[in-house]
């Protein structure tokens, strides 16, 4: 049975060292499909597929029975790295207000992450997230506030024009806006701290 860590090591070990669009572009002509380079998520399907054998589907559940499978791409600061938010999953005022956090998919997805990191097409590093019971339950208190919200929200477009700002301020997530297809929606996102910690403190190096 795989474990995170044998993952892990299956990423590192497959991509080490491959410049991650031209494989993937070579694995899919392989399939006779063309890639869209543009498509920003087109690393982490391929990442999925190409080292998992793994069809990626848009399931509230995890992409890997021992973790959920993120891919992040870097972006250069003045003198480091810069860390930006990432999107863990949907929500939905309905879905919300009838699950508590442990019932929740945010649940599931966050207690075992697998982050690829690259840049410029190389992979840099493969780390792990798996928070502490203490870190539940901070994200347990801001998974009530963010309930209590959508409870006082009197439909999902209310609920999705809401603020959200200064509610999540004690777990390892927080609530961003993101555009699926034509419409707007709400998503659970992992801190940039969160990830910045991640890459610094629990991740392994290509």
């Amino acid at each position: 049975k795989m474990n995170i860590k044998k993952a892990q090591q299956i990423i590192l070990k497959k991509l080490r060292g491959k410049d991650l669009l031209k494989t993937a572009e070579a694995f899919y002509k392989k399939q006779g499909k063309k890639i869209n380079p543009l498509d920003t998520g087109v690393i982490g399907k391929f990442v999925e597929e190409y080292c998992f054998g793994k069809s990626h589907d848009n399931k509230q559940s995890r992409d890997l029975p021992c973790a959920e499978l993120k891919t992040k791409t870097l972006k250069r600061g003045k003198n480091d790295w810069c860390f930006e938010g990432q999107a863990i999953t949907k929500m939905t005022k309905s879905q919300i207000e009838s699950s508590n956090y442990k019932d929740h998919p945010v649940f599931d997805k966050c207690s075992d992450i697998i982050i690829v990191f690259h840049y410029n097409n190389k992979l840099i590093r493969v780390g792990i997230i798996q928070p502490t019971i203490e870190d539940h339950k901070r994200a347990s208190k801001d998974y009530e506030a963010i309930r209590e919200k959508a409870k006082k929200s009197s439909s999902q477009e209310q609920f999705i024009l809401s603020s959200y700002k200064g509610i999540c301020e004690h777990g390892f997530f927080n609530v961003a806006t993101k555009k699926f297809g034509s419409q707007k929606g709400r998503t659970f996102n992992l801190t940039s701290s969160y990830i910045k910690k991640c890459f610094q403190e629990n991740a392994v190096c290509a």
